[in-house]
């Protein structure tokens, strides 16, 4: 099937389209929610602009998913994945046999969907149809995931950047309650690539014990470390610590990451080679 933009984001279809939920309307049952959704977008200059919307972050849809797509597989796949989520996010329990390599397929579906409130900041359609057709993650998409002491980017945050070589990489983090779920994505070049992995890698170096990957899934169990807030905002913007821009936490306050982060990694925060870099999306959070 040729892509088509035009239609459905997964499969194709033109026409019959239904508002698809970038994190699953019925998770109001389980996590906190009020209306008052937050747009923060940093600007090089250290500018913020906010932006406020009378929603919460169970609202937030996208009209880019077919309706067979939406109630069909997508919604399977959200039923298979809650009971895990519940058991981690909601009741903070340790996830023992846990089928993490649907859970990882599941996060990084939740990731592509949230790049598309960005129009300037979208994963290629590519991702999407290889999503579909081969029921896994795509090539190029990676994801890790952690608990959190506090429920830290409830509506995401997603940074991104493309050059004219069609190179696209992109950092997308998100919070279920005590779970913190990061994924990158990358397109183009083999450094692409790279850059994506060392991007979940970094704050795994920052905070050992914390994270446990699941795309691809790791083979062993192991018992997780908590992340602290300003260590979670850290991970979350470690992206922006690569380029040297300022950590933006959803109080609107800039953190020094050098505070949270053993010195031992101080000097390389900034990662050579990426002083050209701007990020393009902005971030959203709560």
């Amino acid at each position: 099937m040729p892509i088509d933009d035009t239609g459905c984001l997964f499969c194709g279809q033109v026409g019959d389209r239904s508002r698809e939920h970038i994190l699953r309307k019925d998770f109001k049952k389980f996590f906190p929610s009020k209306p008052g959704l937050r747009i923060l977008q940093p600007h090089p200059d250290g500018s913020l602009r906010t932006e406020d919307r009378p929603i919460d972050q169970f609202d937030v849809m996208i009209n880019a998913v077919c309706r067979s797509c939406n109630g069909g597989w997508l919604n399977d796949l959200e039923n298979y994945v809650l009971p895990m989520i519940l058991t981690a996010g909601r009741d903070g329990k340790d996830l023992h046999n846990a089928d993490f390599e649907r859970l990882g397929y599941w996060a990084v579906i939740r990731a592509l969907l949230r790049t598309h409130m960005t129009p300037s900041g979208r994963a290629p359609v590519r991702f999407f149809r290889e999503a579909y057709t081969t029921g896994r993650v795509p090539s190029g998409c990676f994801a890790h995931w952690a608990y959190s002491t506090n429920y830290v980017a409830p509506a995401g945050a997603h940074q991104s950047t493309s050059d004219v070589n069609d190179d696209y990489t992109a950092l997308v983090s998100f919070g279920l309650g005590a779970m913190l779920f990061q994924v990158t994505i990358a397109a183009g070049s083999k450094p692409s690539r790279r850059l994506a992995i060392e991007l979940l890698k970094r704050p795994q170096r920052w905070f050992p014990q914390s994270f446990y990957w699941i795309a691809p899934p790791e083979a062993s169990h192991k018992t997780l470390l908590p992340l602290e807030r300003t260590q979670a905002f850290a991970a979350i913007n470690s992206f922006g610590i690569a380029i040297g821009a300022q950590v933006l936490q959803d109080s609107g306050e800039y953190l020094d990451p050098r505070e949270v982060i053993d010195v031992e990694h101080h000097l390389g925060l900034v990662m050579p080679g990426l002083s050209h870099v701007r990020l393009i999306s902005p971030t959203e959070q709560r």
